[in-house]
């Protein structure tokens, strides 16, 4: 029947050839600074807790006794009421007022200055000054107490400035024996307590 002969080379399919680079997905980048919180500043300053108050710095050999705001001198001893307004004024002080006398007296809530809360019967002298010479010490300011009734340790009788209004010739006193609060004659020899 003789040769079918070659069918022949169906030749190549070829390349498909290449798919290429998908490329760089690229750079996410940076996601940047947060940032300074900052400075939480200054608490700021607590300021002066102030003075404590005076404790008496300023009190001298003459008033070596600080008590309530004030310097006191020691017991001067025994003068009549001229001479010991003479001596305090020498010392470059003054005889203290009769309710500056009674702030010293203690454990004598009846004339005590100034007035207790809880002290009903009381010698209220608010304004000695006003009071005539027929105050009778004895019914007003002669308290049950006794002893060592001041601050500073007194128990005798002192001297104030207080002259009564309608008698110049008398002027009001403690005793620190007794709590007791009178008036005396100005030639009377009472103990002397200066103040500054």
């Amino acid at each position: 029947t003789g040769d079918t002969g070659d069918t022949g080379d169906t030749g190549d399919t070829g390349d498909t050839g290449d798919t290429g680079d998908t490329g760089d997905t690229g750079d996410t980048g940076d996601t940047g600074d947060t940032g300074d919180t900052g400075d939480t500043g200054d608490t700021g300053d607590t300021g002066d807790t102030g003075d404590t108050g005076d404790t008496g710095d300023k009190c001298d050999l003459d008033f070596p006794n600080f008590y309530n705001g004030k310097c006191w001198s020691e017991n001067q001893g025994q003068f009549n009421w001229d001479d010991a307004v003479a001596l305090c004024e020498s010392l470059t002080g003054r005889l203290p007022t009769i309710n500056e006398l009674r702030s010293l007296i203690k454990n004598c809530p009846e004339t005590e200055y100034p007035k207790h809360p809880e002290q009903d019967d009381w010698c209220g002298i608010e304004d000695p000054e006003k009071l005539n010479s027929s105050f009778d010490s004895n019914e007003h300011c002669q308290p049950e107490c006794s002893g060592e009734l001041s601050v500073f340790g007194f128990t005798q009788m002192f001297w104030s400035s207080s002259i009564n209004s309608h008698d110049d010739n008398r002027v009001w006193n403690v005793s620190f024996g007794s709590g007791t609060v009178s008036n005396s004659f100005k030639t009377s020899s009472l103990r002397v307590l200066c103040v500054n």
